[in-house]
C-alpha cells in the first residue's frame, strides 16, 4: 500500500491530534524497514531469476570487473554451479579480497566474453597526464 494513502487514511479518520502524530510515527518506523525488506527480497528474486536463465548443464558464468588500489582494472570471467548458494560463495571470496571496487554479473557460459586488464596510471602516463588518471 502507497504511504500517502495511509496517510491521508490516519489524517481523515483518527480525530485526536495527539493519537493521530502517534500513529504517523509508528508508521513511519515500520512502513520504511518493510518497504526496503520487500525490495531486497524482490531483488534476491530477481537475482535468482537471473541464475536459472543463464544456467547451463548445471553451470552459470560469473563475470567480475574490479580496479585495485592502483587504479589497474580487470574484467574476469568464472564458470560456478549455477545455483544462490554458489555464486554467492563466489561473489563473498571476491570482495573479501578485493583492493577496490567489484562489480558482478551473470552470463550463459557459452557467451562471448572479451575480458582483460587496463591500467589506467600507465595510460595516462604514456599519454602525457602523469598527474592524474
Amino acid at each position: 500500500m502507497d504511504m500517502s494513502i495511509m496517510r491521508s487514511a490516519i489524517s481523515k479518520y483518527v480525530p485526536n491530534e495527539a493519537a493521530r502524530l502517534n500513529a504517523l510515527n509508528v508508521l513511519e518506523k515500520v512502513y520504511h524497514p518493510l518497504q526496503e525488506a520487500t525490495q531486497r527480497r524482490e531483488a534476491r528474486q530477481d537475482w535468482i531469476e537471473q541464475i536459472k536463465r543463464y544456467s547451463q548443464a548445471g553451470k552459470v558464468a560469473l563475470i567480475k570487473w574490479e580496479r585495485d588500489c592502483d587504479c589497474v582494472e580487470a574484467v574476469s570471467r568464472v564458470l560456478v554451479d549455477a545455483t544462490p548458494a554458489a555464486v554467492d560463495e563466489e561473489m563473498e571470496h571476491d570482495f573479501e579480497v578485493a583492493e577496490g571496487p567489484v562489480t558482478h554479473w551473470l552470463a550463459s557460459p557459452d557467451a562471448p566474453f572479451d575480458g582483460g586488464i587496463r591500467d589506467r596510471v600507465l595510460e595516462a602516463f604514456e599519454n602525457g597526464e602523469c598527474y592524474s588518471v
